[in-house]
């Protein structure tokens, strides 16, 4: 996902201006459990009574230590209950927060909260997407939850079971098990007028991933063609024919993965967001003027405005999704990598 004020929409983009931060941290602690063993011996009918005197306070004392170790073992059971879960699974960037998933399924956020896009629900998710200022994610149960803001409809999702969501700028959009679009938010119909651009108003069929852009939504069919719709001003909802394993929609521009690799982009280009040539990727994700990949070795390459996301650390990736103005990655060990535009904290992983 990825947006920008066009002077036709200047008034409504400054009044979404924010600020924020959010960091987080984990440590653990560990117990240590001692045993003490005394024993006292009777020698004469005249010491005994000091013996078992003796024998009283050493069981005392083992009774302490007991009562120490089992503190401790609380302690513990505390410590672990604050740690977030293990490595993420999955990772999103939107305009100016970020979002995430651990591998035990809790969601994580960081960056700006001015309209609460840092109060993820509790729970188990198995998807995330970050939007403009909001996000939603597809819960284990298939329920999507979303939060943030929402002054479009965008962060109030419909009940029922999805497979994929999708935030965009002022709607959202989500592929239902069984393969069929449903978006909620500004522009379920198109009125030729901002906000209402038809940007949620999908057409029917089967497909099998969707990425709403700030005003146009782009989908994969199950057949592979893509399909777009909403607002085309500059062609960022006008597809090229062919077969298609994913789609990414931006602000002006859109950039879909071909069957056998290839990027292809269409829409603005003013800022060179078009892709290298005859280059092999896994995975694009397209931010505001500026577009990343993943190359077959995992590594990340970008190209566009420079100062949008770029350059990519080394090393390789498994997954990869380009925000505003920044792009976040996740490793094969399940660690966050971010970088570009910081100014809200969006780029500062935990």
């Amino acid at each position: 996902m990825v947006l920008l004020e066009t002077s036709r929409r200047f008034a409504w983009a400054v009044m979404l201006t924010a600020v924020f931060g959010i960091a987080m941290s984990s440590c653990t602690n560990q117990g240590r459990r001692g045993d003490d063993d005394d024993s006292a011996s009777d020698d004469d009918d005249s010491a005994a009574d000091d013996d078992d005197s003796a024998d009283d306070d050493d069981d005392s004392a083992d009774d302490d230590d007991s009562a120490d170790d089992d503190d401790s073992a609380d302690d513990d059971d505390s410590a672990d209950d604050d740690t977030p879960g293990a490595a993420a699974t999955h990772i999103s960037a939107g305009s100016s927060h970020s979002c995430g998933i651990h591998g035990d399924g809790t969601l994580q956020c960081w960056g700006s909260n001015t309209y609460g896009q840092l109060t993820s629900p509790p729970g188990a998710f198995a998807q995330v997407s970050s939007g403009y200022y909001h996000s939603c994610a597809v819960a284990s149960s298939g329920s999507v939850q979303c939060w943030g803001y929402n002054a479009g409809g965008q962060a109030t999702p419909p009940s029922g079971s999805f497979s994929q969501v999708s935030s965009g700028g002022l709607h959202s959009c989500g592929i239902r098990v069984g393969g069929t679009l449903q978006c909620w938010g500004a522009g379920q119909v198109n009125t030729g007028s901002w906000p209402d651009l038809g940007q949620a108003a999908p057409p029917t069929g089967t497909f099998v991933q969707v990425s709403a852009g700030y005003a146009y939504t782009c989908a994969v069919e199950l057949g592979g063609a893509i399909a777009c719709w909403g607002d085309n001003p500059l062609g960022q909802a006008a597809p090229p024919n062919g077969t298609f394993s994913q789609v990414s929609s931006g602000y002006h521009h859109s950039c879909g993965l071909t069957d056998v690799g290839l990027v292809q982009c269409w829409g603005d280009n003013n800022s060179g967001q078009a892709p290298p040539a005859s280059v092999a990727f896994t995975q694009v994700s397209v931010g505001l003027a500026h577009t990343c990949a993943l190359d077959g070795a995992g590594a990340a390459q970008c190209w566009g405005v420079g100062t949008q996301g770029q350059p990519p650390p080394t090393g390789s990736f498994a997954e990869l999704d380009a925000g505003e103005y920044h792009t976040c990655a996740l490793d094969g060990l399940g660690n966050y990598a971010c970088w570009g535009e910081d100014g809200d904290g969006q780029s500062t992983a935990p």
